[in-house]
């Protein structure tokens, strides 16, 4: 029982001749040769379905090696895996990356400037090798003492062996298999990727596309075969019976076969019948290229989490769903690489500057999606108009970065009363016209004759000052008294208009009606009843 456990954990416990302190990577052989990709046999065998089965229990023994150069071989040979990877990858490297402290803001600014001189983007990119392999490390490569970091030197992932219990050891040329725990824990960042519980070697993305790959690859020879037999012409050349013993001849002929560009050539007597026996094509010719696409499909959901097509995305069901799963990926890659190098940093600040709670120090990866102003520019506006209010431009600038005019003074007002809503006017202060005013308007300016009405107003004007003018309005008995007067009034204004000129008066009238018939201010019919 003992013994078991004690090869449980064999890794887990350090060993008497351990590694103490920081040191560059060039000083110490065995961490150098862990940089190292020492296997080479994968080109060489043949990869059938009992090898990648051997590969699989090795590495659930313990010993990845061998399935970490078939990783490497699978991103070569099939090239969705590769890009989808590196979309992951790239996805993680191209957010910003910041360092803030409010206590040491010179002191992060100083780290930041460090690691990024020191190659943060190359030790972040082997990182993330642990999405496909579901492990990866990094060696620092320290300045004597931890007084800085000169750079950084990915671990090949052919290099890591582990226990039963997952504990991790770097394979070495020169002995055992040497653990990790024998470093210091700020020489090798060593992340694990997130995934079902077991050894890391078992976690990595490309473990599960291993039979994916040999069935597609399987499919795929099976499919040359299929376009070899179906797909390519066969010539038949024929000679007579008593030529065909004549060796030249038939080399010559196979040759003329050839040069007609045959993919398939043979050569028989005029006598010889020739029946080239294939199975029914019709209604497999598909078959395969169904095949592949599955496998592409299926490569794809594994690795993105969705297909991220244009014709598989569309709607809220569809295209925000799967904006949100890219999201969600990217935000747990981006925290996996974050917390490796929070620890590094933790590291430094004890080593540098004395501290021993750096937790002020905080490196950021900006991973959330920007902001789009397009969908607030929106709401602002709905908003707005919804509360017939102008926008605020101190929230607009505050927002958008965009100046607007100066906003209208709030009066000051009891907690009880409810502010008056104005509303819309001009510059002037005036009621804005509607666009069919604006064109009533404006035809009335170019079809009434102003002069011609203020003129006719002149002598009506007198006569309404010389029959009521001295009346008081606040006079009780008002009433009676321009009751009175009216008859008069009324009779004198048939005179008045004798003594008027109407030519122009009356041209600016009909203009006037035909502009608000044309307007629609005055029905169709009483512009016809009128002019006839």
């Amino acid at each position: 029982m003992f013994e078991r456990l004690a090869g449980y954990f064999k890794y887990a416990k350090k060993n008497e001749n351990q590694t103490s302190g920081l040191f560059r990577v060039r000083d110490d052989d065995d961490l150098l040769s862990s940089t190292l990709s020492l296997l080479t046999r994968m080109t060489e065998l043949k990869l059938d379905a009992r090898r990648v089965a051997r590969i699989i229990q090795d590495a659930d023994s313990g010993d990845p090696r061998e399935q970490a150069e078939l990783f490497a071989t699978l991103q070569e040979k099939e090239p969705i895996i590769g890009a989808h990877l590196q979309t992951r990858r790239l996805a993680v490297m191209g957010c910003p990356m910041h360092i803030d402290s409010k206590q040491h803001p010179k002191e992060a600014e100083a780290i930041q400037e460090m690691l990024q001189k020191a190659g943060l983007r190359t030790a972040m990119s082997a990182l993330l090798d642990a999405i496909g392999t579901g492990y990866a490390g990094v060696a620092v490569d320290w300045a004597s003492g931890g007084a800085a970091i000169n750079g950084f030197v990915g671990i090949s992932p052919t290099a890591w062996v582990f226990d039963d219990a997952g504990n991790p050891a770097l394979y070495s040329i020169s002995g055992p298999p040497k653990p990790l725990v024998d470093y210091h824990p700020a020489q090798v960042l060593y992340i694990v990727s997130e995934g079902k519980a077991g050894l890391p070697c078992r976690k990595g993305l490309l473990r599960a596309l291993l039979w994916m790959f040999l069935f597609k690859n399987a499919g795929f020879r099976e499919w040359n075969l299929f376009l070899e037999r179906f797909g390519t012409p066969f010539i038949m050349g024929a000679i007579p019976p008593n030529e065909f013993t004549n060796l030249k001849l038939r080399e010559d002929l196979i040759k003329s076969l050839m040069s007609i560009r045959g993919a398939g050539v043979g050569v028989g007597t005029t006598e010889t019948k020739m029946e080239i026996l294939n199975g029914a094509a019709a209604g497999n010719k598909d078959a395969f290229e169904a095949l592949q696409r599955y496998c592409d499909e299926i490569i794809t959901l594994v690795i993105l989490g969705q297909l991220a097509s244009s014709d598989k995305a569309g709607g809220l069901s569809r295209g925000t769903a799967q904006d949100k799963v890219r999201q969600d990926i990217l935000e747990s890659d981006a925290l996996m690489v974050q917390d490796a190098i929070q620890n590094l940093v933790a590291w430094y600040c004890r080593f540098r500057h004395g501290w021993t709670d750096a937790d002020d120090i905080k490196v950021v990866i900006d991973y959330q999606p920007p902001e789009d102003l397009k969908t607030s520019a929106e709401m602002f506006s709905t908003l707005a108009n919804a509360a017939r209010r102008p926008l605020d431009p101190q929230q607009i600038f505050e927002k958008f970065g965009v100046k607007l005019g100066e906003p209208e003074p709030v009066p000051n007002m009891l907690p009880n009363e409810k502010q008056e809503q104005k509303e819309f006017t001009d510059t002037t202060g005036k009621k804005a016209e509607t666009a069919s005013e604006r064109i009533i308007n404006a035809t009335l300016a170019r079809m009434v004759d102003t002069e011609a009405l203020e003129a006719w107003r002149i002598p009506i004007d007198a006569a309404i000052r010389k029959a009521f003018g001295d009346l008081d309005p606040d006079d009780p008995e008002l009433l009676d008294k321009f009751r009175k007067r009216a008859p008069a009034f009324l009779a004198s204004l048939p005179g008045l208009m004798d003594e008027f000129e109407t030519s122009a008066f009356e041209d600016a009238l009909q203009g006037a009606m035909l502009a608000g018939f044309l307007n629609g201010a005055l029905p169709a019919g009483f512009w016809r009843k009128t002019s006839s």
